[in-house]
């Protein structure tokens, strides 16, 4: 594992060829702020995707944050092979903007992409019956509306849930009618970058998360997140999310359980 010291000077680069001035680091919230807007210019003509710093676009707070153009959403896709997905339905915010990176995990996994209005419950519920529409990308909040519509009306439910939480939710929960079907978890720092995911070996409600490929977890009464992917054009370093979050022991795959404090 690099030192901190050789973190930090790869970290440098990496916002010198954003164009950021010196001394800035990815730490906190004020930090990655000031970062944002130094390099705001600079990114409509940037080789770079980007992704709003927000789930809410009424924040006052919102950045846009570059992302590599080769990012892809691989726990999406497993996940989509794993279960089986005949047709991919996303009732996330159009505001988060993943439409792209599902529509990428739906091609890799030979599914199609249906997006449909949160606020559309019955086209939802008739796709599912009658479009094959049988995995669902949505978030928490939805998760609870969605499968509450479809038991009360006596809808055929989805065989496989992906549900997304914000990382500064309040709750990480999800809806006991999800009990039985396929359920994969992920809590995402910002829209399309996740960080926490639910294990495939133990993937009921409650059974915590670990740590994304991309990304370090430490602790130290908050979570702290440090970039561990080589292509982030902006890493972070022992950034504070300022959420709390525990240790709970090891999973039965070996890895670290994270849960929300």
């Amino acid at each position: 594992m690099q030192s901190e010291v050789h973190m930090r000077a790869a970290f440098a680069s990496a916002y010198a060829a954003l164009g950021a001035p010196k001394g800035l680091a990815a730490t906190d919230h004020t930090q990655l702020a000031m970062l944002l807007d130094s390099i705001e210019a600079q990114l409509p003509d940037a080789p770079y995707s980007v992704v709003p710093t927000s789930f809410d676009p009424h924040d006052d707070g919102l950045r846009a944050f570059p992302r590599s153009l080769e990012t892809r959403w691989t726990s999406a896709e497993n996940f989509f092979l794993n279960v089986g997905a005949r047709g991919i339905m996303m009732r996330l915010p159009l505001f988060w903007q993943m439409e792209p990176l599902l529509f990428a995990a739906g091609q890799m996994a030979g599914a199609p992409l249906f997006v449909c209005d949160q606020s559309n419950m019955p086209l939802g519920a008739a796709a599912i019956r009658t479009a094959h529409m049988d995995t669902v990308v949505t978030d928490a909040g939805d998760a609870f509306a969605f499968s509450d519509y479809l038991v009360l009306t006596g809808a055929v439910a989805p065989k496989a849930w992906l549900v997304v939480h914000a990382f500064d939710a309040h709750s990480w929960d999800t809806p006991a009618a999800l009990v039985d079907a396929r359920l994969a978890q992920e809590v995402h720092l910002f829209p399309g970058i996740p960080v926490l995911a639910s294990c495939e070996r133990a993937p009921k409600v409650g059974a915590g998360f670990h740590a994304c490929n991309d990304y370090r977890v430490d602790i130290n009464e908050t979570a702290r997140l440090t970039s561990i992917n080589d292509e982030d054009p902006l890493p972070l370093l022992n950034y504070d999310t300022e959420v709390p979050l525990a240790a709970s022991g090891t999973c039965i795959c070996g890895r670290e359980i994270f849960v929300r404090a």
